[in-house]
Order: C-alpha cells, then structure tokens, then sequence
C-alpha cells in the first residue's frame, strides 16, 4: 500500500505556490506593496492608538509596534493552511472537486490541509525586513524570551489553524453552514473589528475576557507579546488552562466527527 509523506507533500505545495507568486511580477509587487502600506499605516495608527488607551493598558508605542508584528506573522503564517481556499469546502464538495484529495493515499483530512493554495511567504519576508531593525532599535530583546516567543507563536498558529478548520468542517453537516461560521465569527468579529486591538482592552468585563480567551487571536496580544516585549511569564500563569483544553478536546473531537462522516457520506459527482 502506498503511503503519503505528508511533509514532501507539504514542501513540494509550497514551493509550487511560492514560484506562481514570484514569477506573476503583479502578484509580487502588489504583496510587497500591501506589506509597505499596512507597516506604514502601522506606525502612524500606533501613535493615535497609545496615545487614546496606551495609559489604561500600560503600553508603550514600541510594545503596540511589536504586537502588529507578531499579528501579522501569526495571520501570514496561519493562513498558509486555509487562506485561498476556505469558506471553499462548500465550493469543493458542491462541484465535487473534493474528490481529488480522495484519490490521494493518507488521510484525507491531512492532505487536504497540506495542500497549499495560498504563500505568504513574501509578506512574511517583507514584514521581517520593515518590522525586525525598528523593534530592534526600540526594544532590548533576550535571546531566552524570543526563543520562547517563538515557540508559543507556532502554538498558537496550530491553535488558530484547529479553530478554522473545526468552524470549516461544518460543511459536511450542513453545505453551507462552515462557510456561515467562517464569515461570520472569522472574518467579519476577528479579521475585521477585532485583529488590531489589543484583547487586554476588554480586561474589565472577565466574562468576555474569559469568552475571547476560546479565540487563538486572544494569546497574541494577552500572552506572546509580554513574554517577548520583557519577558513577563505571568500571564502564562493567568490562562485558564481548563477552558483551553476542553475548547481544543473539543474542536479536536467535533473535527473528526464531521470529517469521518462527511468522507463516510460523500458522493462524488461524476
């Protein structure tokens, strides 16, 4: 029986989109331009935003910058194994081009996620070259506390990864329920109204405070950014390990679930 070597398979998908983004000049230029425009609108937006509730969260103008940095490598990098393609799942099992990760060996939950249709890869290079120098020069890092940063940021990346494809797979129960709760909780409560705000600004109300901490966006800004920034662990002490852990037995069960029964069910067309 042949097996999938889901890293090759993995690798092989990048590298094929990274190469579509790089020989398409417009696509190029264009990434690399969004990227000089939302660093620049970063710096000028940070300057009004300390200057409003700076004060009340106890942060500075070069801890806001940090935060727009470790957001946008969580967004990029997430992305990587959903943008492109979700709410699609709709699209693929209405037209039946879901069929063609069933024709794969290996698990067809796996090979549909490692199969790359967006790379962000120049964004996230773009980010590091403009954000990398500026916080250097505004903040004194440790080597201890960014290398832990960036093990909790590949955390919370496979956190934020595991709560799109949960709110994705509901596709298979209802066609077009997955795209609903992508639009809706994804898109238009995080991406649009929520990603550039700080969590802790919600901290006097511990009811939502404690709702937010089910969102993967919620440890960006509430515990990766005061580790890296100065090294402050307690908020590590803070989370409520109890709701995170049954949130992700959770999601973790409901995905197997839908993904066992809609494989189970699936029909394809032709």
């Amino acid at each position: 029986m042949v097996k999938m070597n889901y890293l090759i398979f993995w690798i092989e998908g990048f590298r094929i989109t990274f190469k579509q983004r790089v020989e398409f000049k417009v696509n190029l230029i264009s990434s690399i331009l969004l990227s000089i425009i939302e660093f620049l609108i970063a710096i000028f937006f940070g300057y009004v935003f300390v200057g409003v509730v700076g004060d009340s969260l106890n942060w500075s103008y070069p801890i806001f910058i940090l935060f727009i940095f470790l957001l946008h490598l969580f967004l990029h990098i997430s992305g990587i194994f959903f943008y492109g393609y979700f709410p699609n799942l709709e699209y693929q099992i209405k037209t039946g081009d879901i069929s063609s990760y069933f024709c794969k060996p290996g698990n067809k939950f796996l090979v549909f996620l490692l199969k790359p249709r967006h790379n962000s890869l120049v964004n996230i290079l773009v980010d590091i070259v403009l954000f990398v120098p500026l916080l250097i020069y505004l903040l004194d890092f440790t080597f201890f506390n960014v290398f832990i940063g960036v093990i909790l940021l590949f955390l919370i990346i496979i956190l934020n990864v595991l709560f799109v494809h949960f709110l994705m797979s509901f596709s298979w129960i209802f066609l077009k329920l997955g795209a609903f709760l992508i639009d809706q909780i994804y898109w238009n409560v995080l991406q649009k109204n929520l990603r550039n705000y700080p969590f802790q600004m919600f901290s006097n109300n511990s009811i939502l405070l404690s709702a937010m901490s089910l969102l993967p966006m919620y440890y960006v800004s509430v515990v990766l950014v005061p580790i890296v920034a100065y090294g402050d662990y307690s908020s590590l002490m803070n989370i409520n390990y109890y709701i995170l852990m049954s949130s992700i037995i959770v999601m973790v069960s409901v995905l197997i679930f839908n993904w066992s029964y809609g494989v189970k069910n699936y029909e394809a067309y032709g």
